[in-house]
């Protein structure tokens, strides 16, 4: 009895940590719980799940730890509220594509170099 509480403790430990940074991650761009699900197309209650450690399904842990490193990519180079404005505007370092369609789908090395290049002041 004791070792399955502590086998089941631990197991619940590890799925609040798992799912909690990447939520934070992804969050800290976004000026609420419910515009971060309108940009990752899941109902607010699938974010709240998520902030409370509720481990989300392979593709959106994925698409989750994208959006987050892109956000990542873009705090302190942008204002915190113009990263969505960022994420969803046509970027021409990316072919005139929203950086939110690439990087959720699954292309985050051309939002991170679209990023740099905007920095360095590089035209497209």
């Amino acid at each position: 009895m004791v070792r399955e509480t502590a086998e089941r403790v631990q197991e619940v430990a590890s799925r609040v940590a798992s799912a909690w940074p990447l939520y934070l991650a992804a969050r800290r761009g976004f000026a609420s719980d419910a515009e971060l699900a309108r940009f990752l197309g899941v109902h607010r209650s699938q974010v709240a799940r998520w902030k409370a450690g509720t481990p989300a399904d392979p593709e959106n842990e994925e698409r989750l730890r994208n959006l987050g490193t892109v956000v990542d990519g873009l705090t302190g180079y942008l204002d915190t509220a113009t990263i969505p404005d960022w994420l969803v505007g046509v970027n021409p370092h990316l072919g005139h594509r929203r950086p939110i369609d690439v990087a959720l789908s699954g292309r985050v090395t051309e939002v991170l170099a679209a990023i740099e290049a905007e920095k360095r002041g590089a035209f497209a």
